[in-house]
């Protein structure tokens, strides 16, 4: 069974925020991009409609904001959702732990609610492949 625990002890601390690092907080100070930002950022956003459509691109450099633009309808309040994207993300931490020999894909997840009931038996394996039988509705 899984125990995030047992990862936290192999994992050094994280080192203090820097003094005059901004960045992550609530307010951002701003930067400016460079040249070379700005033309890369004009280029994804004008793969459109080939490559899809590109909501948001943020980027932060030195704790501060450098570049922010929007398009599609989205702007600075819009919820992005990130689906596949968080997905992917959460793929490849899994596998990290898998290669750590810190989780195993195959015994039931560690869900301390479904102790009690049959999702007691889900195992991550079937979580990640969505295949896990738990009812699903995607809105």
């Amino acid at each position: 069974m899984f125990k995030p625990e047992s990862i936290a002890a192999d994992l050094p601390p994280l080192s203090p925020q820097l003094g005059g690092q901004f960045w992550p907080t609530d307010d951002w100070p701003r930067g400016i991009a460079s040249a070379e930002v700005t033309a890369q950022a004009d280029l994804l956003f004008s793969l459109e409609p080939q490559q899809g459509v590109t909501y948001a691109l943020l980027v932060i450099r030195a704790g501060e904001l450098v570049f922010e633009r929007y398009d599609a309808g989205a702007n600075a309040l819009y919820m992005q959702y990130s689906w596949s994207m968080a997905k992917s993300v959460t793929h490849a931490l899994v596998g990290i732990l898998v290669g750590m020999g810190k989780l195993d894909l195959y015994q039931p997840a560690a869900v301390p609610e479904w102790q009690a009931d049959a999702r007691k038996d889900i195992t991550m394996d079937q979580l990640l492949r969505m295949s896990s039988g738990l009812a699903f509705a995607e809105d």
